[in-house]
């Protein structure tokens, strides 16, 4: 090579190490300011969460809309009624969208520049692990509830009087339903609002009306107690109710005053305000505890987590500033917030429960996230049903996860009566474009924090948004109720993109009878 063309290729290289050099100032400079201002509301994103189109097109202008920054084709823009109802009321006084901006354009493109110079043009497929069918011990029955379009929002076990509870979301005509244990309709009755959640306390209801099923920030849902409301009758005025809340979807009873009473904690999930909170029962009416100010909280379990004879609430939060907390309960009756976990913005999540997964005697947390209606996007590797384990001394760790995509749901139970935890998951967002989609699996401890995955005939199709698991049909062994949903439309972006869900083909309601036992004429069960 001549002198000339080697000191050609030297200046090459000297300019590539240069710019190479300029990229990575500049990615690190998008990097630093990322972590300032989009880590204050939440876990810093990584970029290799989303592929880099779902970032341009969807996130990243949303991200912006939140810093004060106004961008062109902004879809957050349509997020928000902007006008005098209290959807548009509720979130301009909570200043989610600052007239201010939080940071200079220049600063914006940077943080641009950052993500999209290193996100994936694509996300990797997710690791689903073979299924059979045949294993899970459950057999599958459709129920009579009749419904042309479902757009099923509770299923619910009363396992001490053998019935199901069916909430029905459809525009215009919701519904509760109550079927026997076989699952034939006994009585329906026409609801105010969608029903989300429902506890039968004895002769009483415990009933959370949702308000606005889709994403609203309006305060128009209620919790209600509601007594004596039987089959074939109308439904009797509320005993007690708390009214004017933000799109509640679940309710905790405890008595948490500590005068004898059950008071409730409602996780009023709104859009993009909402709160947690707990409403002490007086006889007056209610008085309001507020646990946290931001949108989002999915579900609450009310328990002495720490064994000082005082109840604490553990919640899970989605909707940006994802996680599980817990509410500790101080001497004084207040609570002090323990973030346990933290999940990425993209995650998704949408069910925890407790329970003692390893067999070491302490609970563990089972959680799935598989949310996918907030925008179009990519099947996500990283949705799924997860197990996080006790350690007993700092905390929760993972150690186990099954990619599932668009995983809603889990029942952690000794299904197959061998003496450990089982779980049994439903996914509403599967993965449409996979050889076979996996809206059910049922997962059999093996001992070691290992499964064996299965699905159910009959349970292998259809969408499933809701699932709770009892004992309907009272044999001794615990069964499984699905709840299908098929308006695409009902949550803005629900169903658009590669994972949005198809229509449904199967039942309502399917009943996954538990076959380990045999019913009897008597409701006795025999081995």
């Amino acid at each position: 090579m001549s002198g000339r063309r080697r000191s050609r290729a030297r200046a090459a290289a000297a300019g590539a190490a240069l710019a190479a050099a300029a990229c990575g100032r500049q990615a690190a400079e998008g990097r630093e300011l990322a972590t300032r201002y989009c880590a204050s509301c939440h876990m810093l994103p990584s970029p290799a969460e989303l592929d880099s189109a779902t970032w341009q097109r969807w996130v990243l202008p949303r991200m912006a809309r939140r810093l004060g920054l106004a961008v062109a084709g902004d879809p957050a823009a349509v997020e928000v009624v902007e006008d005098g109802t209290s959807d548009g009321r509720h979130v301009r006084e909570a200043g989610v969208f600052p007239k201010t901006p939080a940071l200079s354009r220049a600063e914006w493109e940077r943080i641009e520049a950052y993500y999209l110079g290193a996100a994936p043009a694509a996300l990797p497929r997710p690791a689903v692990p073979a299924v059979a069918t045949g294993i899970a011990p459950f057999r599958a029955r459709a129920a009579d509830f009749r419904v042309a379009s479902p757009m099923v929002a509770l299923v619910q076990i009363d396992a001490a009087r053998r019935r199901i509870y069916v909430g029905d979301a459809t525009f215009g005509a919701s519904t509760l339903a109550l079927l026997d244990g076989a699952g034939r309709t006994l009585a329906t009755w026409p609801t105010p609002s969608p029903v989300t959640h429902v506890q039968a306390r004895g002769d009483t209801l415990a009933v959370v009306f949702t308000g606005r099923l889709n994403p609203s920030d309006a305060p128009s849902g209620s919790v209600a107690l509601i007594p004596g409301w039987r089959p074939g009758e109308a439904a009797p005025a509320p005993a007690w109710r708390v009214d004017s809340l933000q799109r509640p979807v679940h309710a905790s009873w405890a008595d948490l005053s500590g005068d004898g009473v059950d008071d409730v904690v409602v996780s009023e999930f709104g859009n993009l305000t909402g709160r947690l909170a707990w409403y002490e029962r007086r006889p007056a009416g209610a008085q309001r505890h507020v646990l946290a100010e931001q949108p989002g909280t999915v579900a609450t379990v009310v328990r002495d987590v720490d064994g000082d004879g005082r109840a604490d609430v553990l919640a899970l939060t989605a909707q940006g500033d994802e996680g599980v907390s817990l509410f500790r309960r101080a001497p004084d009756g207040g609570f002090a917030r323990e973030r346990l976990l933290r999940f990425p913005a993209s995650y998704g999540s949408t069910s925890m429960q407790l329970a003692d997964v390893d067999g070491d005697g302490r609970d563990d947390i089972v959680y799935t996230n598989g949310d996918a209606g907030d925008f179009p996007g990519p099947v996500k590797p990283y949705h799924g049903v997860r197990v996080f384990v006790n350690d007993g001394r700092t905390g929760y760790a993972e150690r186990y996860f099954l990619p599932m995509p668009g995983a809603y749901d889990v029942a952690a139970r000794d299904f197959d009566g061998d003496g450990d935890v089982d779980l049994a998951a439903i996914a509403f967002f599967t993965d449409t474009a996979a050889p076979r989609p996996l809206p059910f699996v049922y997962l059999e401890n093996l001992g070691g924090l290992r499964f064996r995955a299965s699905t159910v005939a009959g349970a292998d199709r259809g969408r499933w948004l809701r699932m709770d698991a009892g004992d309907v049909d009272g044999d001794g062994d615990d069964d499984l109720v699905l709840g299908a949903f098929a308006q695409l439309g009902a949550f803005g972006n629900l169903g658009r993109g590669s994972a949005g869900p198809a229509a449904v083909a199967g039942p309502a309601v399917l009943i996954l009878e538990n076959t380990r036992r045999a019913p009897t004429a008597a409701g006795r069960s025999r081995p």
